[in-house]
């Protein structure tokens, strides 16, 4: 389902008093997700009921700052939720509505992040919703909620596509045509990629400062909410959503190399990489190790999501890639 459709579905459930409980929004995060519960609950809540983008409740609820939204996104550098966040959200959820029978929102990026205990206390809450309370559990990894969670949401499964980014996939091939595995080459393309990764960390670090600096005296108020140790936990999520996109540029560029060496016309390819740069890459790569490349950035993947030092699994990985 596209976007569009999905607000447009969400829409006429709200008017037609068809809501349901819970959501489990699956898709890009920062693509789909997050977009998609920004509009639908700016159509719902807008002062103009048309998402005008205008009025004071439609830039609250862009800014995630609404009375009856509780906008939860991890808080630990591991990616994590905290379960004292989640409980601070069941006591959301048993307060009166600040508008007068209103409607309260409940938004949690990345559910598949909540830990054990977290989870339980989620599903504790979807058992018994309040009346008028909406959740909606973004993931891009829904296989990892409890089954009793999901059982309790209607699911949306978004089939947008994360917006190609030229640029990315342009410094991407700069750095894998080198497909030599060697040692030095291995290393001296693990410190490239590990270049470019720093560089989109700088950037991220830099748009959550601005963000910070944009809230004024708020900033101020919110307390613990805005310091250091938690700027760093925002900082690090974003990240590792960032990094996961550069790997699956890297998982595409291999895909794609394994496609050429298969003899697939370039059709099939499906992807922005240069032609001419993957059919000379694939001239030099045997079909077995074609295969080998895809199952090591897979192992490259775990390795990271299990937190091995970034640098050494970029080094071992180039090192046996080709």
């Amino acid at each position: 389902m596209q976007i569009a459709e999905a607000v447009e579905s969400l829409t006429h459930a709200f008017r037609t008093g068809r809501v349901a409980n819970a959501y489990l929004v699956e898709g890009p995060l920062r693509s789909a997700g997050v977009p998609l519960a920004e509009k639908v609950l700016a159509t719902w809540l807008c002062e103009q009921r048309n998402a005008c983008g205008q009025c004071r409740t439609c830039e609250q609820v862009r800014q995630h700052q609404y009375a009856d939204l509780f906008w939860m996104e991890p808080e630990k550098k591991s990616r994590k939720f905290g379960v004292d966040r989640v409980r601070d959200m069941r006591r959301y959820v048993s307060q009166t509505s600040f508008v007068r029978d209103g409607w309260k929102a409940m938004v949690v990026v990345g559910a598949d992040r909540l830990g054990q205990d977290s989870s339980n206390t989620l599903l504790k809450i979807l058992e018994e919703p309040p009346a008028r309370t909406v959740f909606f559990l973004l993931s891009d990894s829904p296989q990892s909620l409890l089954p009793t969670v999901l059982s309790r949401c209607q699911r949306i499964r978004l089939s947008a596509p994360e917006p190609a980014d030229a640029d990315l996939q342009a410094r991407l091939a700069e750095i894998l045509q080198a497909g030599d595995g060697a040692w030095m080459g291995a290393y001296g393309r693990a410190n490239r990629l590990s270049a470019l990764l720093a560089g989109i960390k700088q950037a991220v670090s830099d748009a959550e400062e601005q963000a910070d600096d944009g809230d004024g005296d708020e900033t101020e108020s919110r307390g613990v909410e805005r310091s250091k140790q938690e700027f760093e936990a925002r900082v690090q999520a974003r990240y590792l959503e960032e990094r996961e996109r550069v790997l699956r540029g890297v998982q595409e560029w291999y895909r794609v190399l394994l496609l050429a060496v298969t003899g697939a016309d370039a059709s099939a390819w499906g992807n922005q990489f240069p032609v001419p740069m993957i059919r000379e890459r694939s001239a030099h790569v045997a079909l077995r190790q074609a295969l080998r490349n895809v199952q090591v950035v897979e192992q490259m993947k775990s390795q990271l999501a299990l937190n091995v030092p970034e640098l050494n699994v970029l080094i071992q990985g180039f090192s046996q890639l080709s």
